[in-house]
């Protein structure tokens, strides 16, 4: 005998609010089942995706940049202040410090 069909034999002798449970126990386990499998297509598809994006990348024989292309439009935005979060002169004006008059409430 099959275990499916022993697991019906058994079934079929349960009450019926019981038989509900064991249904319900293997609609998890088949949803359970079927998270995994997919959890492990995934993974295969994003191997397959990083192999292919890499492919070829071994027989390079020199980089397709230069350290000194990298570094260069840094050095030109630190150069302008805007890579530092700073801003420049003159986009905000200067406030006086008022908190020290008593009727300042800050915003």
């Amino acid at each position: 005998m099959k275990v499916a069909e022993k697991i019906n034999k058994q079934v079929q002798r349960l009450p019926e609010q019981t038989q509900a449970e064991v249904l319900d126990f293997v609609e998890y386990l088949l949803t359970k089942t079927e998270r995994v499998q997919a959890r492990e297509e995934e993974q295969e598809w994003t191997q397959f995706s990083l192999a292919s994006a890499m492919r070829g990348i071994e027989e390079e024989t020199e980089p397709e940049y230069t350290e000194g292309d990298l570094e260069e439009p840094l050095v030109d935005a630190l150069s302008r202040g805007s890579a530092s979060g700073r801003r420049s002169r003159g986009t905000r004006p200067h406030r006086r410090a008022t908190h020290l008059n008593s009727s300042y409430t800050p915003r």
